[in-house]
């Protein structure tokens, strides 16, 4: 089975939990302004609930998202019909690994550019150059920042790591992306060693979407809509050569 991808310090962000514990805000008090509240009202927005959180891997739990058992077989018969004719099985599984759909040389989202599939918030900063105050500049270019230079919050924060911001997370359930292989032939054997053998190859596959996608019946291509032959000498006649992929 795949495991999922680890970090050795433990520096991915795994997933977030709408409905989780963040005590320090429920404990706080908070009071919303009038003029906050009344825009809520206006937009049917309720109360916050002060629920949520971000959840990094740990020790106890090192991977990305819950390790996943995917079976693999591989089978295969032949059938001897007669002296010259043979009749064929196989099938296979074939899983994608998560270092191809998870963008793994790519940077993880959350720091800087990064749009890859792992994810890691809180070790990657954006100071911002201050500008000018009422026309006058606070910032020059022997002292850029002269408040310093904030440091990466990493998952000090724990729960609260971009808080009030956006998140992007995998889903604990990591299904990968799964390819079935079918293969029948038919092979007989004709005087002067001239073989002709009929072939069929479907390869259904199954979540290998990468976003969301919305389709209806419509747009699901045939089955085995893409077929070709092919014929050659010296050797094996193939004909009836057909592929087709769901």
């Amino acid at each position: 089975g795949d495991t999922g991808p680890t970090e050795a310090q433990n520096r991915l962000s795994r997933y977030a939990d709408p409905n989780g514990s963040l005590p320090a805000l429920a404990s706080a008090g908070i009071v919303l302004p009038d003029s906050v509240t009344q825009i809520r009202n206006d937009y049917g927005i309720g109360a916050p609930n002060w629920q949520g959180g971000l959840y990094y891997a740990s020790g106890s739990h090192p991977h990305l998202y819950n390790p996943a058992l995917v079976f693999s077989p591989r089978v295969g018969a032949a059938i001897k019909i007669d002296e010259k004719t043979s009749f064929r099985l196989a099938y296979s599984r074939w899983t994608v690994p998560p270092i191809l759909t998870l963008d793994a040389l790519q940077l993880p989202t959350g720091l800087s550019w990064g749009s890859g599939g792992y994810t890691s918030y809180g070790y990657y900063t954006d100071p911002q150059f201050q500008g000018f105050v009422a026309g006058k500049p606070t910032s020059y270019l022997n002292n850029p920042f002269p408040a310093g230079l904030p440091a990466p919050t990493g998952n000090s924060l724990g729960v609260y790591t971009q808080l009030g911001s956006s998140l992007i997370w995998n889903r604990q359930a990591y299904h990968p992306p799964i390819n079935d292989r079918f293969n029948v032939s038919l092979q007989h054997q004709f005087p002067s060693r001239i073989s002709i053998a009929g072939r069929e190859l479907c390869r259904p596959s199954h979540g290998v979407a990468t976003r969301p996608l919305t389709l209806d019946e419509s747009q699901f291509p045939d089955p085995c809509k893409s077929c070709h032959s092919e014929a050659k000498r010296g050797g094996e006649i193939f004909f009836a050569t057909a592929a087709c992929s769901v």
